[in-house]
């Protein structure tokens, strides 16, 4: 569950990664009062800097894709969805507010569930704007093999 009023992100990304909440650093902290309201662009700048670099640091990349809700079939579609289940983060906006918010997002069995981190929220799969999928970097493994294979 969510401690702050901006801190979605932290509960899943520690859900998401098995990290203790306390061991990932508080990123909302670069919003003026740590609240995500008409946020400068040096602010949003400043907030991915620090969580790419943070998930840098532990070994992760972040691809982002856009998504829209279809309300005629009640579902949103994904640009390809595997028949494994898995588990991502899921970027959530309403119309009338400028601040986003973040949930885990369940995938299997071509449904998609969401497990919200913020108690009596109002969101809902409506609302999923991106879907974040945290992607373990293995470019350090790359770059051995490639040096093996060149000898």
């Amino acid at each position: 569950m969510q401690r702050t009023e901006s801190d979605c992100l932290n509960c899943c990304l520690s859900e998401l990664l098995n990290i203790p909440y306390e061991e990932i650093p508080p990123f909302w902290k670069v919003w003026k009062n740590g609240i995500m309201e008409k946020p400068t662009k040096e602010e949003c700048d400043e907030y991915d800097k620090q969580l790419y670099s943070w998930l840098n640091e532990m070994g992760y990349i972040l691809i982002s894709i856009n998504v829209k809700y279809d309300p005629d079939k009640d579902c949103i579609e994904l640009p390809c969805m595997s028949k494994k289940s898995f588990r991502c983060i899921g970027t959530l906006r309403k119309k009338e507010r400028f601040f986003s918010h973040a949930v885990i997002l369940d995938v299997y069995d071509g449904n998609i569930y969401m497990q919200d981190p913020k108690e009596n929220s109002d969101y809902s799969i409506e609302d999923i704007t991106y879907i974040d999928f945290i992607l373990k970097d293995i470019s350090k493994e790359n770059e051995k093999c490639i040096s093996l294979n060149t000898k």
